[in-house]
């Protein structure tokens, strides 16, 4: 026996709109927690500590606060998270996704100063809870690192609610 089920929205028991398909097939769910900022607080890094941004472009639920530089999860769920540091005038800086302000994961750049620049990045994949945070919490050799404008940013996503 064969069936066809032909819809192009399923609603939620409270009757919102928990996804649609269009007509060439792509799903779109009505909640996609995600977000985008660029250009770190403080152009140049005193102190140890995550990393504020100055440029929010985007946050779908709000969960992002540039100035502390703490997302926090608005589901549990499995999330994607991505960061590119680009510094000048140090001899190393080293960032670390810090989950819940412990650490999880480091990547590190190095510069011979000067004209010379560095960039890092990294991605992780992880497990979070509702209300656990993330963010990229920096430290280097020396301080008065000069962070490249919007070639350094900070992103991530909810790949699958839990």
């Amino acid at each position: 026996m064969t069936g066809i089920i032909k819809v192009d929205t399923i609603q939620s028991n409270g009757g919102t709109t928990a996804f649609t398909v269009n007509t060439e097939g792509y799903v779109a769910r009505a909640k996609n927690a995600a977000f985008l900022a660029h250009t770190p607080s403080d152009a140049t890094h005193d102190q140890d500590g995550v990393l504020g941004w100055d440029t929010e472009v985007f946050d779908t639920d709000s969960c992002f606060v540039p100035s502390t530089g703490l997302y926090t999860v608005p589901v549990n769920g499995i999330y994607c998270f991505n960061a590119c540091i680009l510094i000048e005038d140090t001899n190393f800086g080293v960032g670390l996704y810090y989950k819940n302000n412990a650490t999880l994961v480091a990547f590190q750049s190095y510069s011979t100063g000067g004209n010379n620049r560095a960039s890092s990045a990294a991605s992780i994949t992880i497990e979070m809870n509702a209300s656990d945070t993330m963010g990229i919490y920096w430290y280097g050799s020396t301080y008065g690192q000069a962070f490249e404008g919007a070639y350094s940013h900070f992103s991530g996503h909810l790949l699958a609610a839990t």
